[in-house]
């Protein structure tokens, strides 16, 4: 619209684009978009012009980009694995009580609630929750994969292997179901909850080269009585720098998939506190999904 201003002549400013006509125009931007299922605006540029240009928008122009965000909202007495300290928030100051601003403490365990692990959660010499790159939280092809498991369920390499686009995603998202449990039924959601079998957790780590992170509806990536037996070989499979050549994965725990159900998803981003030398971090994940 610049250069028609500047000349006062679509033609001349066609030209000047590097096209010989509006046809040829036309036709440039057909073969460029028309394997992506466009829609065709026939628009007027100017009152002063005659002539049309065929305006060609993509589906993905006329869909409206949302933001959710799949993390549970923290407060003092919300439900975390048996046997975890409980999170507290303090009043510190308050307004109504003569102080100058309303101020409160907050007292969590890393691992309460939506979180994403580190390394170092399992290897002392594994980077901590500060020391993991910053665009390891930053996702451009998040999938959801939905697996709905039972008691003690498991992930496997079967499931995965249903998603064609699995080897381009960088963050799989499992949707277990079994967040349906949590707000109605918590002693069921903490115990005997699906999780990611070994192999699969290896399958990711070794042949999925674009993958950056996992997430669970579930308190745990991994089957905690089995892990006992195992050495954590799940979390192993994830965080561990020693055992495999591939880079670690990001894990995240506790997630609510409820609003990219049906959807689809667009790209995800995490933003975690950098807790300096330490295990994990509360954390939000906020997805762009598309919606009609």
């Amino acid at each position: 619209m610049q250069l028609i201003e500047k000349n006062g002549d679509i033609y001349s400013a066609v030209a000047e684009c590097g096209f010989v006509d509006l046809t040829h125009l036309n036709k440039h931007f057909k073969s460029v978009y028309e394997e992506q299922h466009m829609n065709i605006v026939t628009i007027k540029l100017s009152r002063n012009f005659n002539a049309e240009l065929v305006f060609i928008l993509t589906e993905e122009r006329l869909r409206m980009p949302k933001y959710v965000e799949i993390g549970y909202p923290i407060y003092e007495g919300m439900p975390v694995y048996p046997g975890l300290p409980e999170v507290k928030i303090e009043p510190r100051e308050r307004l109504d009580k003569g102080d100058d601003w309303n101020g409160s403490v907050l007292s969590i365990y890393l691992h309460a609630g939506t979180h994403v692990d580190a390394p170092w959660h399992h290897l002392n010499n594994g980077k901590g929750i500060d020391a993991v790159p910053i665009e390891d939280f930053i996702y451009r092809k998040p999938l959801l994969i939905d697996c709905p498991l039972g008691p003690n369920g498991l992930i496997t390499i079967e499931k995965l292997d249903e998603y064609d686009d699995l080897y381009e995603a960088d963050i799989l998202i499992f949707n277990t179901s079994y967040w349906k449990h949590r707000e109605t039924d918590f002693e069921k959601y903490a115990n005997n909850f699906p999780a990611v079998s070994p192999e699969a957790a290896e399958y990711i780590r070794t042949k999925l080269p674009n993958c950056k992170a996992v997430a669970i509806d579930t308190l745990s990536i991994e089957n905690l009585t089995e892990a006992k037996g195992n050495g954590y070989f799940v979390h192993h499979a994830f965080l561990d720098h020693e055992k495999y050549k591939e880079p670690t994965m990001l894990i995240y725990e506790d997630i609510n998939p409820a609003p990219l159900v049906g959807k689809k998803l667009i790209s995800a981003f995490a933003a975690p506190l950098r807790i300096k030398n330490h295990d994990a971090s509360v954390v939000n994940v906020i997805v762009e999904i598309e919606e009609y």
